[in-house]
């Protein structure tokens, strides 16, 4: 992404690139969460995510404290993870 974005902004300048500098910055959010995410080859390859490690062990921890748990994400599909992992 990073050669992409230097790329179009060499080719087009700052102010025309914009939707390729937001598709990056769309990349890294989603990556951040889960690499599984995103579907491109390179972040298949990525088995770990420390938020997903973080999301089970806070989990574990509220619910013996008897807690609720009211979960967000921008991203259905990491729900859609998160939801696997439960299970």
């Amino acid at each position: 992404m990073d050669k992409k974005v230097r790329d179009a902004i060499a080719d087009k300048g700052l102010n025309r690139s914009h939707i390729t500098i937001l598709d990056a910055l769309l990349k890294l959010r989603q990556v951040c969460c889960d690499p599984q995410i995103l579907k491109l080859k390179q972040a298949l390859k990525v088995k770990e995510s420390a938020k997903l490690e973080l999301f089970t062990s806070l989990l574990d921890e509220l619910l013996e404290e008897g807690r609720k748990v009211l979960v967000f994400s921008q991203f259905t599909s990491m729900l859609k993870i998160l939801e696997d992992t439960l299970k």
